[in-house]
């Protein structure tokens, strides 16, 4: 059964260990099918960690999305993930 729930992840390479890294980015999340934008980052496996996250229309067309990581997340070589979710 078709639950119309949709999933898109995009993976970046890995990252080598820095301190105070921040990721800027361009989001647009217009549309009454629109679900959640989510930021991980991942150490190893698994699905990592959330440090930012984003649900429903969030009623313009482009928004500068801004992370800062702590070093609690960037002390080892880690990859960041961008997880969309939409009923589209």
């Amino acid at each position: 059964m078709d639950t119309g729930l949709y999933l898109a992840t995009i993976e970046s390479s890995q990252f080598q260990p820095v301190y105070g890294y921040c990721i800027y980015f361009w989001y647009s999340m217009r549309g009454s099918d629109v679900r959640q934008l989510d930021v991980n980052i991942r150490i190893g496996g698994g699905t990592g960690y959330p440090v930012w996250s984003r649900s429903g229309d969030q009623k313009v067309d482009w928004l500068l999305g801004q992370v800062d990581l702590d070093s609690e997340y960037t002390s080892l070589p880690f990859k960041r993930d961008f997880v969309a979710t939409t009923n589209a």
